[in-house]
């Protein structure tokens, strides 16, 4: 990554936002009226809403975990979750709020933490890490980022030898890699300028559609 490090450093994280349709979230109206709700409130009486990064870090500053969760997987899932992880995941949703208040004081045992939400079906790393990264609280040490089969992908390019001493990364073995991953993301920041964020960042838009040149 580091022919790439101004590119990175000029990333506008904060902005980055994702439109869905009110539409797309219909069908849970009468099933789960608490979380329609929610959904109409982030929505604000409109068909369409475009959600920005610093939205989302604004909604986890309030605390207010339930909209926090139902808005990440409005952002990150615009088009709708895979089946029927969306009602998955809302059944559990006082446990989810609970895991992440206990987030954002910080996890000292990333293991342990996660081992609860392997619990909860429907929920896998690619979107607890969505809302560990929009609540804030550091990750054995480290600040926590998004990690999704785009940037596992990405790291699997063999590009970016920054990741050369991580041991192949898959959707298996992701949650296990973690701290390691972050470790390495947040190692690059501090000597790149960057944040954290502008790597992921980086990682998930560009980083399998590049090639290394000689």
């Amino acid at each position: 990554m580091e022919n790439y490090k101004s590119l990175i450093g000029h990333l506008p994280v904060a902005d980055h936002a994702i439109g869905t349709k009110l539409a797309t979230w219909e069908k849970y109206q009468e099933s789960h009226p608490e979380i329609w709700n929610i959904i109409q409130s982030i929505f604000s009486g409109e068909q369409d809403v475009k959600l920005r990064r610093q939205d989302l870090k604004d909604i986890a500053d309030t605390q207010d975990y339930k909209k926090l969760i139902i808005s990440t997987i409005l952002w990150g899932y615009s088009s709708g979750m895979r089946g029927n992880n969306f009602s998955k995941i809302i059944k559990k949703l006082p446990e989810i709020a609970s895991l992440l208040k206990c987030a954002s004081q910080g996890i000292d045992d990333w293991e342990t933490h996660y081992n609860k939400v392997k619990e909860i079906s429907g929920l896998g790393l690619s979107t607890y890490s969505k809302f560990l990264y929009f609540v804030g609280g550091k990750i054995e040490g480290h600040e926590p980022l998004i990690l999704d089969i785009r940037v596992i992908e990405a790291i699997n390019t063999g590009i970016y030898k920054e990741f050369a001493g991580m041991k192949r990364i898959t959707y298996t073995n992701a949650p296990n890699l973690y701290p390691e991953y972050l470790k390495i993301m947040n190692d690059f920041a501090l000597s790149s300028e960057c944040t954290a964020a502008q790597v992921e960042m980086f990682l998930f838009m560009f980083g399998q559609n590049l090639k290394q040149h000689t």
